[in-house]
């Protein structure tokens, strides 16, 4: 919540309620240009990480953390 208030602050989202107390989080056309302009760099520190610790713990490391988000999804505490 804290983050999504500062990017609505500097008009990168805006927030809409949802069912309950869930947020819905939108780009506005700044926060598009912003996000366009990001994913090159993503990109390259995205490489440079593979590279670093090699592609297979790289697949490893995010398949844990996929399987990490599926079960706290399915087992909401």
């Amino acid at each position: 919540t804290r983050n999504l208030k500062r990017l609505e602050s500097l008009g990168l989202v805006t927030v809409a309620n949802g069912p309950g107390r869930a947020m819905r989080p939108s780009l506005t056309p700044a926060g598009t240009e912003k996000l366009v302009l990001a994913i090159p760099f993503w990109q390259q520190i995205h490489g440079q990480m593979e590279a670093a610790i090699g592609a297979e713990t790289w697949q490893r490391t995010r398949d844990g953390l996929r399987t990490i988000r599926r079960v706290l999804k399915s087992n909401p505490a």
